[in-house]
């Protein structure tokens, strides 16, 4: 206290002012506020921090007031000793000094001549206070686990769609060339290591993966990219899957393997590069994934200035594959079948053709083209005929494996960006957003057939 107090307070106010500062040692609220300080400077930058402070000072303050009321002293004699001690001793800079000065001092005066206290905290408050205290630390923790692994792939039960006959062979170097069709009585098994994709032929009940790895770099398909990530789109792209995979083993990424398979009845390729492939992977090789959503650098594709150059469809004159048939339904008189792919333009520009589909589906073949999730939020409705022809850039460079461009005098198109503007009336902003991945609990390499 300041020297030459005693001669201004009585001895009942200069017991209540020491009483304070007890109050204050014995609460350890030096320790707190110096822990605080240091908080306060490595997140200084955050606001909730500043606010906590201020709400720290006035609560140890307002405790210690209350603490002396508690022992009998008169409010109004107290108040005055505050105040006396005011006029005689400015507040001190360091926020970790406690004292009879600290916090609101107008605030402390009224609540304590109010005699103005906080209710007790007996059992149920307590258990209330302990509940809410659970409930704020819990329910980020139940939310982030929710939102991370909302879809977790079960193993496929005893009555999923499973192949009658299948053959897992490792591929090997000296082999026939992919997609070569290696029967099942072909002895020593193996087809010769082709692009990550593979080479599947699927016919009626049948199933020839051709070499493939099981996980491949997006966005090509391994097995497992196949069998989890590629027909969820809605309708089989070129290129693969737009779901990566996240964790397993390296050899995942290097072995090459081919399945020979065959369903009962006439199998469609939407059930054998489905559910009877999931159920393959987890018999053979014990595989157990889940999907989890993550926060990644993405495109988010917009209208540009001007209004989209697009019209919405008026009459159908294409028919989408049916996946769920095999074969496919003969059409209709006078239709043609729907396409979507990403494929060689004129000369050495790529092309996206995209007929009769929706912008959100338009949004995953530029994904597949551009190595980066791009999401909708142009707010267009209805269906259209997209055609889009880009140059093969540094933007794009990944197609130039898949897509070598022939001799050609053709002049190159602008970039996917410049073209997407240009032709479509639309623009590709980079920014952030959600991105599902395919993580690989659990996987072995096959047994035997």
């Amino acid at each position: 206290v300041p020297a030459g107090i005693t001669q201004r307070l009585t001895a009942t106010q200069l017991e209540s002012v020491l009483a304070h500062e007890l109050c204050h040692v014995q609460r350890r609220d030096n320790l707190t506020a110096a822990i605080h300080m240091v908080v306060e400077a490595v997140f200084w930058f955050h606001p909730l921090v500043w606010w906590i402070g201020a709400r720290l000072l006035e609560e140890r303050e307002r405790a210690c007031d209350e603490a002396v009321l508690g022992l009998g002293t008169i409010p109004r004699d107290y108040a005055e000793a505050i105040l006396s001690v005011c006029r005689l001793y400015a507040e001190s800079p360091l926020a970790c000094v406690s004292g009879v000065t600290g916090a609101d001092l107008r605030k402390r005066i009224e609540a304590i001549l109010t005699n103005s206290r906080a209710l007790r905290l007996n059992f149920p408050r307590k258990a209330v206070l302990a509940a809410a205290g659970v409930a704020a630390v819990a329910v980020p923790v139940m939310l982030g686990i929710l939102h991370t692994s909302a879809v977790r792939a079960q193993p496929v039960g005893p009555g999923a769609p499973r192949f009658e006959v299948a053959s897992v062979r490792p591929c090997r170097d000296d082999g026939p060339s992919r997609g070569a069709g290696n029967g099942f009585n072909k002895k020593g098994g193996g087809t010769k290591k082709g692009f990550p994709g593979g080479s599947p032929i699927i016919s009626p009940g049948r199933l020839n993966t051709g070499c493939a790895p099981l996980a491949a770099p997006y966005p090509t398909a391994g097995l497992i990219q196949r069998a989890y990530g590629r027909l969820p789109l809605g309708r089989v792209v070129r290129l693969g899957s737009s779901v990566p995979v996240s964790g397993g083993p390296a050899w995942i990424y290097s072995d090459y393997y081919t399945i020979n398979a065959e369903a009962p009845g006439n199998g469609s390729e939407a059930v054998m590069e489905g559910p009877m492939l999931q159920a393959l992977l987890e018999d053979r090789f014990r595989l157990r994934v889940h999907r989890q959503t993550r926060q990644v650098a993405v495109y988010a594709l917009t209208v540009a200035k001007g209004g989209p150059k697009i019209k919405p469809i008026t009459e159908s004159n294409c028919v989408a594959r049916d996946y769920s048939r095999f074969p496919p339904p003969a059409l209709p008189p006078g239709k043609r079948p729907c396409f979507d792919m990403i494929g060689r333009g004129a000369g050495p520009n790529a092309k996206i053709r995209d007929d009769e589909s929706t912008i959100d589906y338009f949004t995953k073949l530029l994904g597949l083209a551009l190595n980066r999730p791009v999401i909708d939020r142009t707010g267009l409705t209805g269906k259209y005929n997209i055609v889009l022809e880009f140059a093969v850039d540094q933007a794009t460079a990944h197609l130039a494996d898949d897509l070598p461009a022939p001799p050609s005098d053709e002049p190159p198109a602008p970039s996917i960006f410049t073209a997407v503007e240009e032709q479509l009336g639309l623009r590709l902003v980079s920014t952030r957003g959600p991105r599902e991945f395919l993580v690989i609990d659990h996987i072995e390499r096959p047994s035997e057939n």
